[in-house]
């Protein structure tokens, strides 16, 4: 057990200088000529897509998502055999999920996605997350409109045991290592259980993106006799990515690659690459579970996490565009012009300065702008002098504390479930902007360059506090707020137990509260920027209702409903909050859901068939976009959405021969705007309303980016001899493009004229292309060391014929007059074949 303990320890060690940021440095960029720059890794760790907030991660079958079992079979089997990862469950917004650990939400602060915790790559400790849709209401929480994902990790630390586990991915992937070990419950009543995963990519399958991270985990318990036990539970990670963005097919063509990466070009013969995000999340649950008596129980958790997350942008002031793919300098702008059409053609075919970020150019325009400022900092006759940026990367940080605790009563006998607590977080968010590199220059000035355009001959302040404040590197600027939420609630469920029959309903009650502090004066909002501002606050509640009747003890049924009304997030209601606090108007919206489950479960079968009805009124929405054309920056607050997600699911198993299985599932749904909602259009830093109550022609739209059809077939072999293989097919249908929902008004119609023969490209949804992909998994298991401990190896090649043609993502131009739509729309593909090999050691 010492041998056991010093090689995670020491394992620990090693990972942390193996996942170590140093190894991906823009974080650190020096400016001076002769610096010693880096090799950039890779490997894309998230493609930042498309309104509606859709996060679709790449890295996430790469980092192994939480396995995670259910009660919906369909689920289950698409999770583990699909390519496409970043599915939305049923259609529903990843914000409607919780991931619940020890009572406590753990999935709030992340940096992947709302849904997959941070700290996911370990699987091989938190393999127990067990999914309950809203319906199937979990005892010890409120729960997602969607449905909660409860982590136990009390079946893997009862009794010793341990794990080291290695997996590389190709083409061009790194390698993963994940370690474990928990000693079981020792005869002082002490258990603990200490786990960590590291992930090296040294190339990624898009080019030059990267990413290292470390996760860990570590948990000890005590038991006091046989009725208290008391834990502490610390987790979190550390990680440093490199990203891409999606671009035109215009540029996917010039380029012969649907995965071409904009971001990076070279510097002294270095890589430089101008996305990058960064940060750490640490997380810590004291838990207390009282054994009242035989049918009582208490349990109390209070936790504290804490988040540090910086991503990078490159920005420009008084200069052009710096990116190529820039829609003014590729060769489609130019269709009139065949010489322009040529010559771009040819820079994009022969150019590697051209088709990449040029950052010779950067740092030439940087050393090459002298400027005299007076006043410097807001102190008279203070005179400098020096090369303001042209281009520099600015850090978009967030800096999160979060303090929740939960305590909940539960009465449990034979036949009923009786269970009851409260639920508090109070969270503190702070926003600003950062100076992550002047790329060469010697300073920037603390002005709206957003808004400058907007004035003649003056100089609008982010802080007015201090005016003329130069910037150096490692300085806030621009905005900075925090941003204070607090939530009380209570919950409850009831559930009794009768025959063939069980009846559960639950529900919560809730009080929710927002409050604004900025820590910078706005030129612009000089009077409701700096301070605190008004309290918003309102009331959430939920209902739901279940049944369940066991037709035989093979056939069940089961079916239930909820009613949910509850606030906004804080980003859909304040218009301008890194600048102001700012708001138009918001209102709770409702959702109803409704579903109905049949399984038929036998030795050789296994059918389950779901329909569900989800119907969400009155939803409110907050979305910048910058309108390139009119060089203006928006704020669109689009309320009163109505959004309708039915469908049905289907999973069915046969066992035809002794170790071969059949496997089928499939899914189609309508997930639609079902109404149209009315817009109001902001132009910031004017604080005028360009657009007031216009009408969206949006009705019947359909959800963005999701496939409405989903088929996956597979078979499976699983002897005896712990031999496993599967080959499955997936097929993706009915994917309906994003949209940008300030094209579809009257004001674009008719104000600017379009044209009937074009007005289809301005006011419906394009269709994106589907396809098929194929699968193929092989896995051996051996038992060794006298029984006490497997050797597992895994292997799988994901799209095995390389289809490259499904369509995952698109995004439309932003801006509401018409000829904004000249810049195309940008679109994202599923990987092509990808390899993975991973193996394992457990005992």
């Amino acid at each position: 057990m010492k041998k056991a303990f010093v090689l995670i320890i020491f394992s620990l060690f090693i990972l942390q200088v193996f996942c170590s940021e140093k190894t991906l440095p823009h974080s650190s960029i020096d400016n001076t000529p002769d610096s010693t720059k880096y090799k950039q890794t890779a490997i894309l760790i998230e493609n930042r897509l498309l309104n509606q907030n859709v996060i679709f991660n790449y890295s996430s079958y790469y980092l192994n998502e939480l396995n995670s079992t259910s009660d919906n079979l369909f689920l289950n089997n698409y999770n583990a055999y699909s390519l496409n990862s970043g599915l939305l469950q049923r259609g529903l917004d990843p914000y409607e999920f919780n991931v619940v650990y020890k009572g406590i939400v753990v999935n709030e602060n992340n940096i992947q996605s709302k849904f997959i915790p941070s700290w996911s790559g370990l699987t091989n400790i938190l393999h127990g997350a067990t999914y309950k849709s809203e319906l199937n209401y979990t005892s010890n929480l409120h729960g997602g409109s969607a449905g909660t994902y409860q982590i136990t990790t009390e079946d893997s630390q009862n009794k010793m045991n341990g794990a080291a586990s290695i997996t590389t991915n190709l083409p061009n992937f790194g390698s993963q290592i994940q370690l474990n070990y928990s000693s079981g419950i020792l005869s002082n009543g002490i258990s603990y259980t200490i786990a960590a995963s590291g992930v090296l990519a040294p190339k990624g399958y898009i080019e030059e993106t990267g990413l290292n991270q470390l996760d860990y985990f570590a948990e000890i318990s005590k038991s006091f006799g046989d009725k208290h036990i008391i834990s502490l539970s610390l987790f979190g990670n550390n990680y440093y990515g490199i990203y891409s963005t999606i671009c035109v097919n215009e540029v996917y063509e010039l380029r012969n690659d649907k995965f071409y990466n904009p971001n990076y070009g070279y510097w002294n013969d270095e890589i430089l690459n101008a996305n990058y995000s960064r940060g750490n999340n640490y997380n810590g649950i004291l838990n207390h579970n009282w054994k009242i008596s035989e049918k009582n129980s208490l349990n109390t958790s209070v936790s504290y996490f804490v988040l540090n997350n910086a991503v990078s942008e490159l920005e420009y002031y008084d200069a052009i565009s710096p990116f190529p793919t820039y829609y003014r300098y590729l060769p489609g702008y130019y269709n009139q012009d065949s010489y322009m059409y040529s010559y771009l053609t040819n820079q994009w075919t022969n150019e590697p300065d051209f088709y990449r970020l040029n950052w010779d150019n950067i740092y030439y325009a940087n050393t090459k702008n002298l400027y005299h400022i007076q006043g410097a900092d807001g102190i008279t006759g203070n005179d400098v002098f020096g090369n303001r940026a042209k281009y520099y990367i600015s850090e978009h940080n967030q800096s999160v504390n979060n303090v929740q605790a939960t305590s909940q009563f539960t009465n449990k006998t034979e036949n009923s479930l009786t269970t009851g607590g409260i639920y508090i977080k109070h969270k503190q968010s702070q926003y600003y902007k950062s100076m992550a590199s002047l790329l060469g220059a010697d300073f920037q000035l603390d002005i709206s360059k957003e808004a400058e355009y907007i004035l003649t001959g003056l100089s609008p302040q982010s802080d007015l506090q201090i005016t003329n404040n130069l910037i150096y590197e490692g300085d806030t600027f621009g905005y900075s707020y925090i941003l204070t939420e607090n939530n009380y609630s209570g919950f409850f469920l009831t559930k009794r137990q009768f025959d063939k029959t069980d009846i559960s309903i639950s529900g919560n009650f809730g009080y929710k509260q927002f409050l604004r502090t900025g820590n910078m004066k706005n030129f612009f909002y000089s009077d409701n920027s700096l301070g605190k501002g008004e309290k918003i606050s309102g009331l959430d509640y939920r209902i739901n209702g279940l049944i369940r009747y066991n037709i035989s003890n093979k056939m069940k049924l089961s079916a239930g409903t909820s009613w949910f009304s509850g606030m906004p997030e804080y980003n859909n209601i304040y218009l301008f909050p890194n600048v102001s606090d700012s708001i138009n108007n918001y209102h709770n919206y409702s959702v109803f859901n409704s579903e109905l489950n049949y399984s038929f479960v036998s030795n050789k079968i296994k059918i389950q068939l779901s329909g569900f009805y989800n119907n969400t009124f009155n939803q409110t929405t907050t979305n910048n976009i910058y309108d390139e054309v009119n060089s203006s920056y928006l704020t669109l607050q689009i309320d009163s959405i109505n959004l309708l997600n039915t469908g049905l699911e289907l999973y069915a198993e046969y066992n035809f021969a002794k170790a071969f299985y059949l496997h089928f599932s499939a899914s189609h749904g309508i997930y639609k705007y079902t109404n149209r909602p009315v817009m109001n259009v902001f132009e910031q830093y004017k604080n005028d309303i360009l657009l007031e109550d216009a009408t969206l022609f949006t009705k019947n739209y359909k959800l963005p980016n999701f496939p409405q059809t989903i088929l996956n077939i597979g078979i499976t072999f699983n002897n005896s001899r712990n031999w496993f293989a599967r080959i499955n097919a997936n097929y993706y249908n009915n994917i309906y493009g994003g949209f940008a929902p300030e094209c579809r008004t009257e004001f674009v119609a008719d104000d600017f004229g379009v044209a009937s023969i074009i007005s289809d490209a301005y006011f419906t949804q394009q269709k994106l292309n589907g396809g098929i992909s194929f699968n193929l998994t092989v896995g051996k298991s051996f038992n060794i060391l006298n029984n006490q401990a497997n050797l597992n190896i895994f292997a799988s090649v994901k799209n095995i014929l390389n289809n490259q043609n499904i369509s995952i993502a698109s995004k439309e131009s932003s801006g509401i007059y018409a000829n904004s739509r000249q810049s195309a729309d940008k679109y994202a593909y599923l990987n092509g074949r990808v390899f993975f090999l991973k193996i394992s050691f457990t005992f």
